[in-house]
């Protein structure tokens, strides 16, 4: 059994479309509302959303290998210290077995993150491409691909 609601208590907002609602209410240019948006606008919302993630995962991972680097001493101010060419030289300046076991496993996660990065950017850009926005957007000289997508998702 529902009370009645006296007047003064209705909220002015009740009729305010939740922000989970809204993308359903994104129209064309036309002026018709889009067919399955909310979906579209879910995918890429949870694409951005990992892309940032694996994004800043990676560079913790590089801070890491860095660290390890100074905390041995052994100086490292370029970005020599990642690419797979130089490793070889870099772990031959790290004299404890046990740490330079860690510094490859870095390596290992540094090589596996660098990948999904990828996997995860190139998802991220196809879904982006599906939104006229996107395309309005990048004529802005200071957005890239990347952050249009994100700020359509």
């Amino acid at each position: 059994m529902k009370l009645p609601v006296h007047p003064a208590r209705v909220s002015p907002y009740s009729e305010q479309v939740s922000p989970r609602r809204l993308p359903s209410y994104r129209f064309n240019r036309s002026g018709h509302r889009n067919a399955g948006s909310v979906d579209d606008w879910v995918i890429e919302l949870e694409l951005g959303r990992s892309y940032v993630t694996i994004t800043k995962e990676l560079a913790r991972v590089m801070s890491r290998i860095k660290a390890l680097y100074r905390s041995w001493a052994i100086a490292c101010s370029c970005t020599s210290v990642y690419p797979p060419r130089h490793r070889a030289e870099w772990l031959d300046n790290i004299p404890e077995p046990g740490v330079r076991l860690r510094a490859e496993r870095f390596y290992q996660q540094l090589d596996l993150l660098q990948a999904v990065r990828q996997q995860a950017r190139r998802a991220l850009l196809t879904e982006s491409r599906k939104h006229h926005a996107v395309k309005l957007l990048r004529q802005i000289p200071s957005l890239g691909p990347i952050r249009t997508a994100l700020l359509v998702g």
